[in-house]
């Protein structure tokens, strides 16, 4: 067999590889989380992006594939957020997401009355030009933690890999976010190696900009 037909022959092999990969991808994560799309009826020109789930595949391509069948349509976004935090690989990939969307539209985040924006939704949440939450929202702040992919369960790691992903995580999604510096300073240590509630009154009222206006 020559080069040049092994090399066609292998480029195939790939090309087969991709789309099967591709297949399974939808098999595995098509039904995990659901965005739900909705025309704002006080706005038509807003579209609202409900995710009521964990911060999980396939988030990030359902946020990028509702700002492509609709960007000719609408001129802002909301991203209404309800979770209990989730993956920090696929936080990072809605966040690129969201960052291509502000390019050309504006983008804006909520977190309704009684719901929740815990842990990696967080960072999610601060992605959004005008942050409005309810009063009665509850939030949480906590270093990263290792967990098992198939049983959900916490993996202990060594002290100084905690250290180092800890450091990371917060240089990455609070030291340069828009998170007044001075809260951060007081409440950052609070949240090293422990959880950290607050209320959506308490993050309003204490001037972390965070939230920028209480609904």
């Amino acid at each position: 067999m020559s080069a040049r037909v092994s090399r066609a022959l292998l480029i195939g092999l790939i090309a087969i590889a991709a789309v099967l990969a591709w297949h399974l991808y939808d098999r595995l994560y098509a039904n995990r989380g659901q965005l739900v799309v909705i025309r704002d009826a006080a706005a038509p020109d807003t579209l609202v992006l409900e995710w009521h789930h964990e911060i999980k595949l396939p988030m990030a391509k359902l946020i990028a594939d509702a700002f492509a069948a609709n960007k000719a349509k609408v001129k802002r976004f909301i991203i209404d957020l309800d979770s209990p935090g989730g993956s920090l690989d696929e936080g990072s990939a809605v966040i690129a997401a969201i960052d291509a969307i502000k390019k050309t539209r504006e983008v804006d985040t909520r977190v309704t009355a009684g719901h929740d924006c815990l842990s990696m939704c967080v960072p999610i949440f601060l992605q959004g030009q005008r942050r409005m939450a309810s009063a009665t929202s509850h939030w949480l702040f906590h270093a990263p933690r290792s967990v098992d992919y198939f049983s959900g369960k916490d993996v202990k790691t060594p002290r100084f890999e905690q250290r180092y992903y800890a450091h990371e995580y917060f240089d990455t999604y609070f030291r340069a976010s828009p998170i007044d510096k001075a809260w951060l300073q007081r409440n950052a240590p609070k949240w090293q190696g422990r959880d950290f509630w607050r209320s959506g009154r308490q993050i309003y009222e204490e001037r972390s900009n965070i939230i920028t206006g209480l609904m």
